[in-house]
């Protein structure tokens, strides 16, 4: 491996993958590592139902918001539709990939229907991060390893009579860290991406696959992969619909053993 990596204060990298390999890794003051809505749209195992297939095209005149994407969890659950013809409901995106070694990138939102045709694709995954440090990782103040899924988006026809619709949110991506051991007070992040609208709920995507193998991790190191919830509620007259995605996978494990 090289002798350093420094990536300096407020520089952003933005990639679909990311692998980083020196001796000594340092990323400065609000500098990023970034794969975030970098990674899967459609086709991919935990990509959201479409709101199409149940929508509109089922039931004349109705709209309908798009399920999350699924990867370290289940995406959740479109909401929102305008007419109760057009139940069921966009389911979110499946679970798949490893939480021990991930390397899967993040699923997109599903698509959303407005009136008049008009559609919104949903949020897309996040991609890729890997980051191996022979010695030391530092991640300095709001310094990101950032594998995050895209927020669905909001459609308006814009034509009268209007109705609304979002679409899915993104699934987190994949970071895999291996340090001797890991500084400050930075983050590790595979978090999904939030609905399209909070009061026409798609489904919220959900937390990707994070783990982080080192001999000392600081307390003061943030790692996580969680849903965005800030535009999401649960389905009171039916709690099995829920528009939150799940939470993603995290693994931080101090062992220094993976690295000899």
């Amino acid at each position: 491996p090289g002798h350093l990596f420094e990536l300096t204060s407020s520089v952003r990298i933005n990639a679909t993958d990311i692998d980083i390999v020196a001796n000594d890794v340092v990323l400065m003051s609000s500098s990023q590592l970034t794969t975030q809505g970098r990674g899967g749209e459609y086709g991919f195992p935990g990509t959201g139902f479409n709101a199409s297939t149940t929508g509109i095209f089922r039931c004349e005149g109705s709209t309908q918001s798009g399920g999350g994407g699924g990867h370290g969890g289940v995406g959740g659950v479109g909401c929102y539709a305008s007419l109760a013809c057009a139940r069921p409901l966009a389911a979110g995106g499946a679970a798949y990939g490893s939480a021990v070694h991930p390397r899967t990138y993040g699923s997109g939102g599903g698509t959303s229907n407005s009136s008049h045709g008009v559609y919104r694709l949903g949020g897309q995954g996040g991609g890729r991060v890997f980051v191996t440090a022979a010695n030391k990782l530092e991640l300095q103040s709001s310094a990101y390893i950032r594998s995050n899924g895209d927020r669905g988006w909001f459609a308006d026809s814009g034509i009268s009579p209007n109705r609304y619709a979002s679409s899915g949110g993104g699934s987190g991506g994949s970071a895999l860290v291996y340090a001797r051991y890991i500084i400050g007070s930075g983050y590790v992040e595979a978090n999904g991406g939030r609905s399209g609208h909070s009061s026409y709920q798609s489904g919220s995507g959900a937390g990707g696959r994070v783990a982080v193998y080192a001999g000392t991790i600081e307390p003061s190191v943030n790692i996580r992969a969680i849903t965005d919830t800030s535009w999401s509620t649960e389905v009171s007259s039916d709690p099995t619909n829920d528009c939150r995605g799940d939470d993603g996978t995290v693994i931080r494990d101090p062992q220094s053993a993976l690295l000899a």
